[in-house]
């Protein structure tokens, strides 16, 4: 009897931590893309809009694109519509991106300033075979600039 509770127990606390491990490992999307045969679609506004960001913080957020489309497609962001000079130095230059793709676990671009970032232009991230997912980690840090910074955007 003693031999059977114990088989229990220890298959219990093994499905248990498998749970537990595998719900760790679950992130949804902050926004998806989706591109197909009339071309991609999803998002509209910007990944990142914070309000309250403090020096030495990093926040992530993670882009999730889908190509339906019958062809492998090669994916690329770039920054639009942004004006960097609310300060002197620029925000732009305290705040460090990096992009990691979630399925290969590599950096696929960065770290960069947001600066550096808008006069590379449109950066290519990867390709993405016909009919598969990729999702990409977009991870910014703020400088530990101190106060210089405040009420800054």
């Amino acid at each position: 009897m003693k031999r059977r509770a114990k088989f229990f127990l220890v298959t219990i606390f093994t499905v248990l931590f498998l749970l537990t491990v595998s719900l760790a490992n679950v992130q949804a999307a902050d926004a998806t893309i989706t591109c197909g045969d009339s071309g991609c679609s999803g998002i509209s506004g910007a990944l990142f809009n914070e309000a309250n960001l403090v020096p030495g913080s990093t926040i992530t957020r993670v882009l999730k694109v889908d190509n339906n489309y019958p062809e492998g497609r090669n994916f690329a962001v770039e920054v639009v519509d942004s004006n960097f000079s609310d300060s002197s130095p620029s925000l732009s230059d305290m705040l460090t991106l990096t992009i990691k793709e979630e399925e290969s676990a590599n950096e696929v671009y960065g770290p960069k300033t947001l600066g550096e970032w808008k006069n590379d232009g449109r950066v290519m991230l990867s390709s993405i075979p016909a009919g598969e997912v990729r999702n990409y980690d977009f991870v910014v840090k703020l400088a530990d600039v101190g106060n210089d910074y405040q009420g800054k955007s």
